[in-house]
């Protein structure tokens, strides 16, 4: 009698909750929907609490108790589909399609089907245990999908809406998840041993209890409707618990075939399927291509846009973000461009103004390429001048395949350009293709050069700050200056006490060999001091006039005592500094006999070409690497040798750049270097 009486209770408060909704929630989908599961629920509670009274026959009030719990798991699976979220046939999942559809023959079956082809009761007033028949079995299996699919769609709600709307629609989706749960464990537990234990009724009970209250606090707390918006992320989260779910169903149809098979095999059959299985799935959702293909399914059915923008930038920028170097930086551009366009591999070519060519300065998952691209290439044409996205698969034939090629020696897929202002300073090459069906469109190619663009930021970014830290290191050259000027004054101030005591003992041996260890001392230690003091002249402290770039080599080569040297070449008049380019000149002719072994001869040509003046300085020492010339060459403080401050060749550059001329180096490592200094003829324009 109490637990009828509980029963009774349980049913006022569930229809006292669903006219609260009803006058609350407004007229809508999921209001009508939640009042009317609430109904149901009612009535299914009275009918089995009807049904365990002895003064009633339990088959006949099983026959609407039958329709009942037809009709709650569809109210509840499509109030789960429109509850907090915009639903439209379009953008549902094929499994709630198939839900949908079937609706209406499992409330049809509910409503027709007796009671004594769904289980049978040989003792129910002592026992209250309904055994299941074959229909019985796959009617309830049915029932219990739709309500494991409302709980699905409810969680995802969940998982989908921000904070404030969570705090919002929390205690609605608790509220009716407690009564999904029970009937999700009454059911299984009859799907588990082939019977219905009446004797769970209470919990039944207990949960509708619950359920109302909370839903009748969610009410009050409400202030406004809310709408959730499914993001990709749970989409595919939710399509992997598909595929999961699926396979442990048809485990378990499998288990309820093997019954006919001997208890041996069924052992054998069940763990082998179910090991094979397990393996199947991990190495499928572990499938990189299988998950871009995934991901571009639900792009492509539930979305209105292949990417979620939002989430693409700021995983890009906090990439970028986190580097502190240049190779850190490579690496995290292009590990971006692969991870959002399903790439296998990647290439940054940048643009390297001292020796006027692109060249592969970073690699991912790939090695680096010694190829260099001019602006001649008609690849780099083709960017610079388009400024598009450069598909390998549909290109014109303005584009040369030999300087395709020359990129990488894998095919490529994409080159996507990198722009500062209208410069070309770089571009992104992508290889391997992880879904080699999919077909990439004009919102992947935004996407791409949107990327671009925060790269070349990143990249400008690093280059100032390189500039500025050089700026540094040449303040502190100025702060150790102090220092040399105060050990220069002394050094001064003792040869003027020299000069001073010279006027009286000149004349004495003794003196005169004191006078010359002095100055000898004095002159070496002033070399030394005034070597480390190099003079970067500034553009605007150019003395021009025309000069023989033949005359000043030889002058050049007879200053330096010491050295095997010839020079070859032509007249060549320009007009120049004669004093600023002899000092580049000594620089790179001390550099290439310092390279070069002992007796090593260093070649020096002067000539014409391209209607520009060249000094050509070549030698055949020890060479120097590609990652040496492109970072450190013309950086100053940046040397191989064991003395010196590495000042000389970063002296030398600023003096051609004054005379808008340039610098191009080639070496190869063990073989030697060429340095050729290019000069316009008739001098520098301003």
């Amino acid at each position: 009698m109490i637990l009828t009486a509980f029963s009774w209770i349980a049913c006022v408060i569930s229809l006292c909750v669903s006219a609260l909704i009803f006058l609350r929630g407004g007229r809508n989908a999921p209001t009508f929907l939640l009042a009317t599961s609430l109904i149901t629920a009612a009535f299914l509670e009275g009918a089995e609490a009807l049904s365990l009274t002895p003064s009633f026959e339990y088959l006949p009030l099983k026959s609407s108790v039958i329709f009942l719990e037809s009709a709650l798991p569809v109210q509840l699976f499509f109030f789960s589909l429109f509850y907090a979220r915009e639903f439209s046939w379009r953008d549902a999942s094929a499994i709630s399609r198939l839900l949908i559809v079937l609706s209406p023959l499992l409330l049809v079956s509910g409503l027709f089907l007796p009671p004594d082809r769904l289980f049978y009761s040989p003792d129910f007033l002592s026992e209250r245990m309904l055994f299941l028949s074959n229909p019985g079995f796959i009617f309830y299996i049915v029932v219990f999908i739709y309500l494991v699919s409302a709980l699905f769609n409810l969680e995802t709600t969940f998982r989908s809406a921000l904070r404030p709307e969570q705090w919002q629609i929390k205690f609605s989706i608790v509220g009716v998840g407690t009564l999904l749960g029970f009937f999700i464990f009454y059911y299984s537990q009859g799907l588990l041993y082939r019977s219905i234990n009446m004797n769970l009724a209470p919990l039944r009970t207990l949960s509708l209890i619950v359920s109302g209250l909370f839903l009748a606090y969610s009410l009050r707390r409400a202030r406004r409707r809310i709408r959730v918006t499914l993001s990709r992320e749970m989409a595919f989260r939710s399509l992997v618990l598909v595929i999961v779910g699926g396979y442990l169903i048809l485990l378990g149809m499998l288990g309820e075939g093997l019954k006919y098979f001997g208890e041996a095999s069924q052992q054998i059959v069940f763990i082998s399927v179910f090991f094979l299985g397990c393996i199947f799935l991990v190495v499928l959702l572990l499938s990189e291509q299988m998950k871009r293909k995934i991901k571009v399914f639900i792009n492509k059915n539930f979305f209105d846009n292949k990417y979620d923008y939002r989430v693409q930038w700021l995983n890009f920028t906090s990439r970028i973000a986190e580097t502190r170097n240049n190779t850190e930086l490579d690496h995290a551009i292009l590990s971006g461009f692969c991870d959002t366009f399903a790439m296998g591999a990647a290439m940054i070519y940048i643009w390297a103004p001292e020796q006027q060519v692109y060249f592969n300065r970073g690699a991912y998952r790939v090695g680096l390429e010694r190829f260099t691209l001019t602006r001649d290439n008609s690849l780099i044409k083709y960017m610079a001048k388009r400024g598009w996205v450069f598909n390998a698969d549909y290109y014109e034939s303005a584009v040369d395949d030999r300087d395709i090629n020359s990129l990488s020696s894998e095919k490529i897929a994409f080159t996507v350009p990198i722009f500062m202002g209208s410069e070309l300073q770089g571009f992104v090459v992508l290889l391997r293709p992880i879904n080699k069906g999919e077909e990439y469109t004009y919102e992947d190619y935004d996407l791409m050069k949107t990327l671009a663009s925060q790269a070349a930021f990143a990249l400008a970014s690093a280059g100032l700050a390189e500039q500025l830290a050089v700026a540094r290191e040449m303040e502190a050259v100025g702060k150790i200056t102090t220092f040399v000027m105060h050990d220069l004054k002394n050094l001064v101030y003792s040869l003027s006490l020299l000069t001073d005591n010279a006027v009286d003992y000149i004349g004495e041996p003794e003196f005169q060999k004191d006078l010359l260890d002095t100055l000898s001392n004095t002159v070496a230690k002033m070399k030394a001091l005034i070597a480390k003091l190099k003079d970067l002249p500034e553009r605007d402290q150019l003395d021009l006039g025309e000069v023989d770039l033949l005359d000043i080599t030889a002058e050049a080569v007879a200053s330096i005592p010491c050295g095997d040297i010839k020079v070859s070449g032509c007249n060549v008049i320009v007009v120049a500094d004669q004093q600023e380019l002899s000092k580049v000149l000594i620089n790179l002719l001390i550099n290439a006999l310092d390279a070069s072994e002992t007796g090593a001869a260093v070649n020096v040509e002067v000539g014409v070409a391209e209607q520009q003046a060249y000094i050509r300085v070549i030698d055949h020492g020890c060479g120097m690497t590609p990652d040496f010339i492109r970072g450190q060459l013309f950086t100053p403080f940046k040397t191989t040798k064991s003395k010196g401050l590495g000042i000389g060749l970063y002296q030398s550059k600023q003096i051609i750049e004054a005379h808008q001329g340039r610098v191009e180096v080639e070496s190869t490592l063990g073989s030697g270097s060429v340095f050729t200094v290019w000069l316009p003829r008739s001098g520098p324009l301003y």
